[in-house]
């Protein structure tokens, strides 16, 4: 794990936790969610696919599962529907 990695984990569950402290219908909790929607968009373009894990030599199987891994832990911490 990068540093990056590692601080967009951290901001991952920073702005998990806001999201549930704030009500979703409030201009907050609006705010929340769509800090959530671009840090996962930031672990898109910075988390290599499953299509570039295969290349690099990983199993069809390891590469979905790595990236499946990564995905769900990213919902975790973001909570909400990111």
């Amino acid at each position: 794990m990068t540093a990056v990695d590692d601080r967009l984990l951290k901001l991952a569950a920073d702005v998990g936790r806001l999201r549930r402290h704030l009500d979703a219908e409030s201009y907050g909790g609006f705010l929340a969610a769509r800090v959530a929607d671009h840090v996962n968009s930031l672990d898109c373009m910075l988390e290599p696919t499953a299509g570039e894990l295969y290349a690099a030599g990983l199993s069809v199987e390891e590469a979905l599962g790595t990236v499946d891994e990564r995905a769900e832990t990213l919902r975790r911490l973001l909570g909400g529907d990111s």
